[in-house]
């Protein structure tokens, strides 16, 4: 529900600055490159070993980067990279908490990704964008009372396993040059995200 009304609010914001903005531009930059910071992403819900186990977790968040060649003003297609790394302590809340294990995980993700613009003027862009590729676990599990405790780590994520990412709606402000960009989905990117978008190379009209 709280996704639903920041989806919601993010359209609207979008919507009501494109109302006020300027008229479409013919100009737009053939290459893009973008990094970003996002919340909570999906290679961060990989694991738990016990329903009696309750996790502690700390979150890094994705860290990502993207480059996207684009066809026209309107449909691009490039690649992204995420790296996240998190690690979370495994309770015994049967033992007034004591600490089972230690958890620690690095996830890389290479996605091949589509960026659709829906909307454009000179300082607003709406966009929608999904990727699909790998993702890598590097996974270390520290027993801290191996003589009490015996962790079951096959339901761990597995060395690699399928990534994604889906933004139904992302929001560039800027020029078509530079811009700030906040985008709401799922997947490797987060659930929310922030970023900077660079246009390179030269500009082209349509």
């Amino acid at each position: 529900m709280r996704l639903l009304k920041i989806t919601l609010l993010a359209v609207t914001i979008g919507m009501a600055a494109t109302a006020f903005g300027q008229e479409e531009s013919d100009i737009f930059t053939r290459h893009e490159v973008s990094v970003g910071y996002g919340f909570i992403p999906s290679t961060s819900l990989g694991y738990s070993a016990n329903q009696n186990f309750p996790a502690t977790r700390e979150y890094v968040g994705s860290i990502t980067a993207c480059y996207t060649y684009k066809f026209n003003k309107v449909i691009g297609m490039g690649a992204t990279l995420a790296f996240d790394n998190h690690s979370y302590q495994m309770l015994d809340k049967n033992a007034d908490n004591a600490t089972v294990c230690d958890v620690r995980q690095n996830i890389g993700t290479a996605l091949v990704h589509l960026k659709v613009n829906w909307v454009r003027t000179k300082v607003v862009t709406m966009y929608s964008k999904i990727g699909i590729g790998i993702s890598f676990y590097s996974n270390n599990v520290n027993v801290v009372d191996s003589v009490n405790y015996i962790v079951n780590t096959d339901n761990m994520p597995k060395t690699c396993s399928t990534g994604y990412s889906l933004i139904p709606v992302g929001i560039e402000l800027g020029s078509k040059q530079y811009a700030a960009f906040m985008q709401l989905g799922c997947g490797a990117e987060g659930i929310f995200s922030l970023g900077f978008r660079c246009g390179i190379n030269k500009t082209y009209k349509q």
